[in-house]
């Protein structure tokens, strides 16, 4: 089994400054020069690159030959800022070379102070190496030399004059990568690779090199790394050739030459996939993956992008949509990964509604909704309010009830249907059409009168002859006279009876006291006496 070592990120050289100070021995500012207020002052040093053998400007006989270039820009990290020198002439005898220009921040005595080269490998808002400074590369020594070829000092400090500045000695630059010459063949041939890419052991891409033209030697400049693990893959346009190999360790400062062989991937894998569009049918469904070539290959499923952990395509039952991803692999060809969905559309529902239509009864009554088994149904007075589990209407009307029909995988259904209740048919009688009474006799109420059982009516009295009688609102009738009058009692309102007629009568007939009936006796046969 391999171990893999991760290599070390390039952001593990990102530069931090550590500035220690005694607040009892605190060197004195030194002012900027005159006529240069806030803009610090003239900086000059040497600085060295010692034994080092890194700066890749050209190779002699199997030796990187390393030296400075007039104008070469190196940048100084301190106080906070950072500030770019230009290098003179260097001295060919030393290597030795003197870098000049304008501090923009003046700075004390023994200030901690960081150089680094080249000046542009330095990212002047963070005020560190840029972490991303190797992952892009041409495979060529000049471009290692003027942007790649990372070197920094250790720590350096300032001397200060009263109007320029310096270092405290001479600075010596320490390599902080390694530059290795890849060689790539396929076994047999030069590999002339138009893209080559470096991961670790955990697939991260460390650099990705873009030669201008197709090349089988690269330069290629890596971070230092112990005991790791190293995935190589080169493409010449038509195929992907792979090498891998655990164990390696990169030293800073070191150039390393190495031909490698990589095995090639014959040919892609030719995967085509298809999901499912349907409507729920109560069957679970999930997506397909054919493997025209090789034979095989390994098909893997998952449910998250990146993670194939299911040997056989997940299905799904209920309404929704789903995305399966997939992997396909097989030793030495390229990995093909995708999607495919799993897309199940609602069912539709058949759902029947009958209006109720009936005579006033006394009972409720409603609608009747037909739904398929399990499914919800919910009724309200308007078509956004259906949360009622039943609605039932008893008094005479007509009613509209809404409806909404519910059910997992299916599409809701609404609509309406009405209740109608028709008033029921009402009677109001007397039991005795006529009733005599003497003028003497006091006040009397007809109880032979009868009605249909009608909460909701009103009955009112009435008297065509109220020189006669008088009748109250309870249906009491107050003698006056002598005579007749009609009595009539009216149904004025209902909600659930219709009343034809809606009234109910008897005669009145009124007379004086001394009467006498049919059965003999003396009968009034006028006044004698009177002469009118």
């Amino acid at each position: 089994m391999k171990t893999s070592i991760r290599i070390l990120s390039l952001a593990v050289l990102a530069l931090t400054m550590a500035a220690c100070s005694n607040d009892m021995e605190q060197p004195t500012a030194v002012q900027p020069a005159p006529g240069n207020a806030g803009e610090g002052i003239p900086f000059s040093a040497t600085i060295s690159t010692g034994s080092a053998t890194t700066r890749a400007l050209k190779e002699e006989k199997g030796t990187i030959i390393s030296t400075w270039a007039k104008d070469e820009q190196v940048a100084l990290i301190h106080n906070g800022v950072v500030d770019v020198m230009t290098a003179g002439d260097p001295d060919e005898t030393t290597g030795n070379v003197t870098i000049t220009g304008t501090l923009s921040v003046t700075p004390k005595n023994n200030d901690d102070v960081i150089v680094v080269y080249p000046a542009s490998a330095v990212d002047k808002d963070k005020k560190a190496v840029k972490p991303s400074l190797l992952t892009t590369q041409d495979g060529t020594l000049t471009t290692i030399a003027t942007s790649l070829n990372l070197r920094q000092s250790d720590g350096a400090t300032f001397k200060v004059g009263e109007l320029t500045a310096t270092l405290n000695g001479t600075v010596t630059l320490a390599n902080q990568i390694a530059i290795v010459k890849f060689s790539l063949s396929d076994g047999n041939n030069a590999l002339a690779a138009k893209k080559f890419v470096i991961k670790d052991g955990s697939d991260n891409v460390l650099t990705t090199v873009t030669p201008s033209t197709p090349a089988s030697d690269l330069y290629v400049a890596m971070a230092p790394a112990t005991a790791a693990t190293f995935r190589l893959e080169a493409i010449d346009g038509t195929f992907l050739y792979i090498y891998e190999k655990s164990g390696v360790t990169i030293e800073k400062g070191k150039y390393y030459q190495s031909p490698v062989t990589l095995d090639v991937v014959e040919e892609t894998i030719d995967v085509s996939a298809s999901g499912f569009s349907g409507t729920y049918d109560g069957q679970p469904h999930g997506i397909s993956v054919t493997v025209a070539s090789p034979t095989g290959a390994v098909v893997k499923y998952g449910t998250t992008e990146g993670k194939y952990d299911l040997d056989t395509s997940p299905e799904y039952t209920d309404a929704g949509n789903y995305t399966v991803y997939y992997q396909v692999t097989k030793d030495k060809y390229t990995t093909v990964t995708g999607s495919a969905e799993v897309k199940i559309s609602k069912a539709d529902m058949t759902v029947s509604a009958t209006d109720y239509t009936g005579t006033y009864d006394e009972k409720a009554h409603g609608i009747t909704v037909i739904a398929p088994t399990g499914a919800t149904v919910k009724y309200g007075t308007s078509a956004s309010s259906c949360t009622e589990a039943s609605l039932t209407y008893t008094d005479a009307d007509t009613y509209t009830v809404y409806y909404e029909v519910t059910k997992d995988n299916y599409n809701t259904v609404t609509g309406s249907a009405e209740v109608k209740i028709a008033k029921a048919a009402g009677s109001i009688s007397y039991g005795d059409d006529k009733v005599e009474k003497k003028v003497s006799d006091s006040a009397f109420k007809n109880e032979t009168l009868t009605m249909t059982s009608d909460a909701t009516a009103t009955v009112s009295y009435s008297s065509d002859n109220i020189n006669v009688a008088t009748v109250a609102a309870d249906g009491t009738v107050t003698i006056l006279s002598t005579g007749t009058a009609t009595i009539t009692a009216t149904v004025t309102s209902s909600t659930n009876y219709s009343y034809s007629p809606d009234y109910a009568q008897y005669t009145l007939t009124v007379k004086s006291p001394n009467s006498v009936g049919e059965s003999g006796g003396y009968t009034n046969a006028g006044d004698p006496i009177s002469n009118n």
